[in-house]
């Protein structure tokens, strides 16, 4: 059995990264609601909407159960999203994931504009961008 079988079984299918369509095209800040109750929109409200779309980046705001509309994606079932992450259904995390599907980063807190920011803008992928002028 080749390791990508190997994978594909472990992890019960091609993909177990729910945003995995997503990857290539969209970075995304994805939080996670748990205690302290109320973080995910305090996330939210942290992050202009110009400022996002001028970097790519779809906010994705995951409840503790159920299921969450993602933009160019549809339903997203919470439960799978933090297995997939590793998140604990209890504990407010917040990720931002790159436009390849790496995670990165992680937090516990809110993150605050600037330094979400910055962490993009660093990325070699969103320097390439921005020498494009895209």
């Amino acid at each position: 059995m080749t390791m990508l079988a190997a994978l594909m079984l472990s992890t019960g299918g091609v993909s177990a990264d729910p945003f995995g369509p997503l990857h290539w095209q969209k970075r995304l800040v994805v939080a996670f609601e748990g205690e302290p109750a109320g973080a995910v929109r305090r996330q939210e409200d942290l992050l202009p909407a110009a400022e996002l779309r001028a970097r790519d980046v779809v906010f994705v705001a995951v409840p503790r159960t159920g299921t969450t509309m993602v933009e160019g994606l549809g339903p997203i079932n919470a439960t799978s999203a933090r297995r997939a992450y590793g998140i604990d259904p209890a504990a407010f995390t917040v990720l931002l994931i790159g436009k390849d599907g790496g995670v990165k980063r992680r937090s516990g807190s809110p993150i605050a504009a600037e330094a979400l920011f910055s962490t993009i803008d660093a990325m070699p992928m969103r320097r390439q961008e921005m020498r494009k002028g895209s």
